[in-house]
């Protein structure tokens, strides 16, 4: 509301209103964009809403961890990507079962012994290939860690 946006359409539910599986249920499509100064190691809420069948338009910046699972486009780009979603609610359906089948195969518990295979041959360098995460954001990270765990930089 600050920036200016209409919230007339918005349903806003208070923290722990709902379950996330009642919560990830009741939406046609999850959205998820995130601040630029933000790294996201993962996306544990794209797998999550993934999995329970929703289709996912998501931040560019989680193709490098997703791939071809799901759609990228930018918060500008969101109008125009549910117009062709609503052109086409099939193609969406079949779009967003081929997702939660990409993501039950890759991340679910049939997949954990093949994972922990390759991350035992990683001499450290494989999965971390084309990281790029800037030094200052970096010490950042580790100076906040350090202060959690009760020491003072």
């Amino acid at each position: 509301a600050r920036r200016g946006a209409d919230l007339s359409h918005w349903e806003i539910l208070e923290f722990g209103a709902e379950t996330p599986v009642a919560f990830l249920h009741s939406l046609d499509v999850f959205i998820y964009h995130y601040h630029h100064d933000l790294v996201e190691a993962f996306g544990r809420t794209v797998a999550e809403a993934a999995l329970t069948g929703r289709y996912c338009l998501l931040d560019p910046r989680l193709r490098a961890t997703f791939g071809d699972i799901f759609d990228y486009c930018t918060p500008g780009e969101v109008d125009a990507a549910l117009t062709r979603l609503r052109a086409d609610p099939v193609a969406a359906r079949h779009r967003a079962t081929h997702a939660s089948d990409a993501m039950r195969a890759r991340y679910g518990l049939d997949s954990i012994g093949a994972r922990l295979e390759r991350l035992a041959r990683d001499p450290g360098t494989l999965s971390r290939h084309g990281a790029d995460t800037p030094l200052p954001r970096t010490l950042r990270k580790f100076a906040g860690l350090y202060r959690r765990a009760g020491r003072t930089v």
